[in-house]
């Protein structure tokens, strides 16, 4: 019998499918186990297999579920079969965040800016310029061309990538896009005024300080009262500078009242 010729259109190639991190840990355990790489490597010089970075405070396997996806962001590159180490742009990451937060996202969203899912935001928000959470994890989960029943958390930590560089801003209405830097612009019509929360039962007014989480490993708080609503990046050094700000505010204040 005369075998088969099989013809190259009946067998298509399939899109290839973008890597998604692991919904098992959250958004910031990332910069741990880039840290954790940076360190074993000894600064990018021998690259190392992703469990052997595990430990030290790094959960199990945290590594090894999120390495295709660092490689893909550009965050880790495939040096040997198997062996991994950080790039150029993921060590300057790494160094800039110990020096200023703010400098450091903005390291983070020269490679975000060229991701997959940085396209798909910006290509939602340029037909809809709000969208709601629902609305950017359809868009996302259509993008990786993944089933959000099983990939809900994986595109939260992709979220909190868009969110954590700027790229996209979260309002009271939704999100939006941001601006060419890595810091937070709102359009002043996606901006509605938040209503006071209501009154609280103590004499002074102040009522009690709530913190909620912005988003799982967003990296944000919010911290409302009667008399202030604050949103604050959780980390010490910005509660350090709140402190010298209400400090110099205090002094303000101070004077003002001694001049009447």
């Amino acid at each position: 019998m005369k075998p088969r010729e099989v013809r190259w259109d009946e067998n298509p190639r399939t899109a290839s499918v973008p890597p998604l991190p692991s919904g098992r840990f959250p958004f910031l355990v990332h910069f741990d186990v880039l840290r954790r790489f940076m360190t074993m490597s000894h600064n990018g010089v021998e690259p190392i297999a992703p469990a052997s970075v595990e430990g030290g405070g790094l959960p199990s396997q945290a590594a090894q579920v999120n390495t295709a996806f660092l490689c893909d962001l550009g965050l880790l590159v495939e040096e040997a079969l198997g062996k991994f180490k950080p790039t150029p742009v993921a060590m300057q990451f790494i160094n800039t965040q110990v020096a200023s937060d703010d400098r450091a996202r903005k390291v983070l969203r020269t490679l975000v800016a060229k991701s997959w899912f940085a396209d798909s935001a910006a290509s939602l928000l340029q037909a809809k310029p709000v969208a709601s959470r629902e609305e950017l994890i359809d868009a996302l989960t259509a993008s990786a061309r993944a089933k959000r029943r099983t990939t809900g958390k994986a595109i939260a930590v992709v979220i909190d990538y868009l969110t954590y560089t700027g790229f996209v801003v979260r309002t009271d209405q939704g999100f939006v896009r941001g601006g060419d830097r890595a810091t937070l612009r709102v359009p002043a019509s996606a901006i509605s005024p938040r209503p006071l929360p209501p009154s609280s039962s103590r004499s002074d007014g102040g009522g009690i300080p709530s913190a909620i989480p912005e988003a799982s490993g967003s990296g944000w708080e919010l911290v409302k009262t009667n008399d202030f609503d604050l949103r604050i990046r959780a980390s010490p050094a910005a509660v350090g500078r709140l402190r010298k700000q209400l400090d110099l505010l205090e002094e303000k204040l101070k004077g003002s009242s001694e001049t009447r």
